[in-house]
């Protein structure tokens, strides 16, 4: 906040204050930690995302949002649980690409009249909390258990037919060796 003594003011105590704002107008990053959201079959997700902006209109950015920033992060946050609302678990999990690219349309109409453009937006990391957590977990492990009894079992069935074809080729052997005089 800036104050300024008027000249030659008549009135004693009288004076002009002006907030001076200063608006970055390159590309910025607005990072949203652990964001929690919940997906449409009920499971619950930490969301690490980056979201990619840049100020157009300097004039709206001031005096059409009170603070841009805190504004900016609750409507992200509010539109990310919608959007990963709409969703099943297993579309969250596949479908990042068509999220970030749903995310960009959609903020881009939103935050146009705040004066800024969304120009990409990343999701960082996507992890899901409590009894799904652990099922995947558990799941994870039972996969790893399945394919090392599978490889278990094709190098039995490999070192068995090697085995074999040794067998075999040493009976040709000592068949030659008896006819050779």
């Amino acid at each position: 906040m800036l104050q300024i003594q008027l000249a030659g003011s008549s009135h004693e105590g009288e004076s002009l204050y002006c907030e001076l704002v200063f608006i970055d107008l390159r590309e910025n990053a607005f990072n949203f930690q652990k964001m929690p959201v919940y997906t449409r079959d009920t499971v619950m997700l930490d969301i690490n995302s980056l979201m990619y902006y840049r100020i157009f209109d300097a004039h709206a950015a001031v005096y059409n949002v009170d603070d841009l920033q805190s504004s900016l992060m609750t409507t992200a946050q509010a539109q990310m649980k919608e959007i990963f609302g709409a969703l099943t678990f297993a579309e969250a999990l596949t479908g990042q690409k068509r999220i970030n690219e749903t995310v960009v349309t959609k903020w881009k109409k939103l935050f146009a009249s705040w004066g800024l453009t969304v120009t990409r937006f990343e999701i960082l990391e996507m992890s899901p909390k409590g009894e799904m957590a652990t099922s995947m977990k558990k799941q994870m492990i039972s996969e790893r258990h399945r394919r090392s009894d599978f490889l278990l079992a094709e190098g039995r069935k490999t070192k068995s037919r090697i085995e074999a074809e040794g067998v075999k080729q040493r009976q040709l052997n000592i068949g030659i060796a008896e006819r050779t005089p």
